[in-house]
């Protein structure tokens, strides 16, 4: 029985090792279980984490609503005034902690720097956690927001004495420097070729980084701004000079641990007694005296007075990326990591986000040498404020000015019309798109050009050669940030009066000793040419156009006896010539053959002939001898003796004594010239009519005497010399 006994005793020990040994592994299976259930991507404090993080972006979304709220209530729901400056300042009152104020910024992420859209920025303490939240808020005041969380960063080893190919040394001690500014260096197997990897919070260690071994040294550089320095690691070594026999310059070196051990290949034969170990790998007190290596600076630091400097500016959510002094290509680093390798500049980075900051660090490969960096924060400039443009035109003569239109390209200009004639033009400007209002004045030959510049504020960026410019109203007295509003819009003695806008002469006056126009009456139409006619013309009568695309001279078809404005416009030099006024008259050049009267007074009956010729001037026939009455009017004068509207004159021969003499009648006329036309204008007139019509000419062979006071019908001339029978 005892035997029995003993043996259930021993059974129930091995029964309670078993359970034992099954409870520890159920314990560990519900323990990992827990751990999962706790730290996993789905655990409990994940979840808490994440709810911290909601509930504090929910009670950042209900600061800047309160904020709004309050602005809006103070200034009676005037929307103008809920600014983004304004909102930041209202958040900024919850906080009394002057450094948890300071991280809290906005900016405008639309057309305008300080009005929304745009964000109110939490950094860290206000944010109350470990990220920065961005509160968004639209054009209509909406309110959302999002969670700005920092990439995780690089974790950076310590020195580690370690074998690495066949040698072992102490790896480079990183912990040292900076992470935001530290950026490795590589080359390759021939020590050349120098190449910026990358920063060391957003890259890994690349894999060529050094060679011990292969003598190819661990290097970084750090940049501070313009401040530039080269570092190469130097692990702990012992070195021993060369023999007597051997050459001199021989220097063995051994790579050994903070306590001075050697763990070569060759570490059995070696006698480190032999080697001395350089003071620098010493240095303090106490037991960590012994260091595993040390940096060394490389170069001098750089010369920020004479060094190659970057230049950046930001729009249109891009970076202009350049320097003072561009020279060959380049590598550009865009927050740490590399960008673009190869480029010239200047180089735009685009598709950026707005509204944050970008650090741009720039390598010459050309020179290589690592530049510094600048940071920047990119913007979005977007100009669609034409809608606050008031083109005023209200001091211009509308009988003298013309609207001037162009394109979507800014070419082609067009002379629309006269504006007391025409409807403004729908294309007449579009200031997003850089088609400015444009008119033209034409006073005779004076023309001035003008360009209306409405009232605008602008940003310059001198790198991109570029001025943003918004367009404002009267009301705008006050300049966004960075924004300067010029002092042509104001003015009076406080310079307290504000313009809309103002035109400005885009040429000077034209000079009078240019092409001008010339016109002259001819017929039922007005004769239009210029002193140097060159390529087509558009014509304008009254400010409406009447040809277009003419060459010089035309002839404008008008109605007769009134005065017409003719202003004339060059296609070809893309000018306006001038204007000037005319009047359309009836040429009559013969057709006053009523105050034609023939006097044969003085001629001798019995030795006169009539003379006749047919339509073309010829076939010279001799008529009868001339009968007239006691006027010296003949009475027997053939029918087609003369037809003056047809250019055939009176005509008579007269023979005496062998001595034949022609002659032909001139009758009492006025005349005008047209030199333009190369024409002469001749208008019969009779005795009686001693003054002649306005522009008009009487000659003075129609009058003689003492005081030139008696007139003529007209006289005789000879039309060849005295001819001998």
């Amino acid at each position: 029985m005892k035997r029995e006994v003993k043996n259930n005793q021993n059974f129930t020990k091995g029964i309670t090792l078993i359970a034992l040994v099954v409870t520890i592994v159920v314990l560990l299976i519900l323990a990992g279980i827990s751990i999962n259930l706790i730290f996993g991507q789905d655990g409990i404090i994940n979840a808490a984490k994440q709810a911290v993080i909601k509930k504090a972006q929910a009670e950042k979304e209900e600061e800047v609503r309160l904020a709004i709220t309050a602005l809006l209530l103070r200034n009676e729901y005037d929307e103008s005034k809920v600014t983004v400056s304004a909102v930041v300042e209202e958040v900024k009152k919850n906080y009394p902690k002057q450094e948890a104020k300071d991280s809290i910024s906005g900016m405008g992420t639309g057309d305008e720097e300080d009005k929304f859209p745009g964000i109110i920025q939490y950094d860290k303490p206000s944010s109350t956690i470990d990220g920065t939240i961005i509160v968004q808020v639209d054009e209509n005041l909406n309110v959302t927001s999002k969670l700005d969380e920092p990439e995780p960063p690089i974790e950076l080893p310590q020195s580690e004495y370690k074998k690495i190919g066949d040698t072992y040394y102490n790896t480079p001690e990183l912990m040292k420097f900076n992470p935001e500014n530290t950026y490795y260096i590589t080359y390759d197997a021939n020590g050349n070729n120098e190449t910026v990897y990358g920063r060391l919070d957003k890259v890994e260690a690349p894999s060529n980084w050094y060679d011990y071994e292969k003598k190819i040294w661990a290097n970084l550089v750090t940049v501070n701004g313009y401040d530039v320095t080269y570092w190469t690691w130097i692990p702990r070594y012992m070195y021993k000079i060369g023999e007597e026999e051997k050459t001199s310059q021989t220097v063995d070196i051994k790579f050994v641990d903070v306590n001075d051990q050697y763990q070569g290949k060759d570490a059995g034969t070696v006698n480190l007694e032999d080697y001395q170990l350089p003071e620098s790998f010493i240095f303090g007190e106490g037991e960590n005296k012994n260091i595993s290596g040390y940096w060394m600076s490389k170069y001098e630091v750089q010369n920020t007075a004479k060094a190659e400097t970057i230049r950046l500016e930001t729009v249109n959510s891009s970076i202009y990326v350049t320097t003072n002094t561009p020279n060959g290509t380049y590598t550009i680093f865009l927050d740490g990591k590399k960008y673009k390798t190869g480029v010239e500049l200047p180089y735009y980075i685009e598709d950026l986000t707005e509204s944050r900051d970008y650090q741009i660090c720039l390598v010459n490969e050309t020179s290589r040498k690592m530049l510094g960096f600048e940071t920047i924060r990119v913007r979005i400039e977007v100009n669609d404020s034409s809608k606050n443009i008031e083109v005023d035109t209200s001091k211009f003569n509308k009988a003298n000015t013309y609207y001037v239109t162009y394109d979507e390209n800014g070419e082609n200009e067009t002379i629309y019309g006269r504006m007391d004639k025409v409807e403004q033009p729908a294309n007449w400007y579009n200031y997003d798109k850089k088609i400015w209002a444009n008119l033209v004045t034409v006073n005779g030959n004076e023309v001035a050009y003008w360009t209306y510049i409405p009232r605008y504020e602008y940003i310059t960026y001198p790198l991109l050669q570029y001025t943003d410019v918004r367009y404002i109203p009267s009301s705008k007295t006050e300049a966004d940030t960075g924004y300067k509003i010029p002092e042509s819009f104001t003015f009076g003695d406080g310079k307290d009066k504000n313009l809309k806008g103002y035109w400005i002469s885009k040429y000077e006056i034209q000079n009078a000793s240019l092409e001008q126009i010339k016109t002259e009456p001819k017929d039922s139409s007005i004769y239009v040419t210029t002193n140097n006619p060159k390529g087509t013309y558009t014509i304008f009568v009254d400010g409406v156009k009447n040809a277009e695309g003419v060459e010089l001279p035309h002839y404008c078809e008008v109605e007769l006896d009134r005065e017409y404005e003719i202003c004339l416009y060059s296609e070809t030099n893309k000018r306006f010539v001038g204007s000037t006024k005319a009047i359309a008259k009836t040429n009559d050049t013969l057709d006053t053959v009523k105050n034609i009267q023939i006097d044969l007074t003085g001629f001798n009956p019995s030795c006169t002939y009539y003379v006749t010729y047919d339509e073309n001037g010829e076939n010279e026939k001799r008529g009868e001898l001339i009968k007239v009455d006691a006027n010296g009017t003949p009475t027997n004068a053939p029918t087609d003796w003369y037809d003056y509207a047809k250019k055939k004159w009176a005509n008579i021969v007269t023979e005496n004594e062998g001595q034949i003499t022609y002659w032909t009648y001139i009758p009492r006329y006025e005349y005008i010239t047209y030199p333009l036309q190369k024409y002469l204008n001749i208008r019969f007139i009779p005795s009686s009519q001693t003054t002649a019509s306005e522009g008009y000419k009487i000659p003075e062979s129609f009058t003689f005497g003492d005081g030139k006071d008696k007139n003529l019908k007209g006289y005789w001339i000879t039309k060849y010399e005295i001819q001998n029978k």
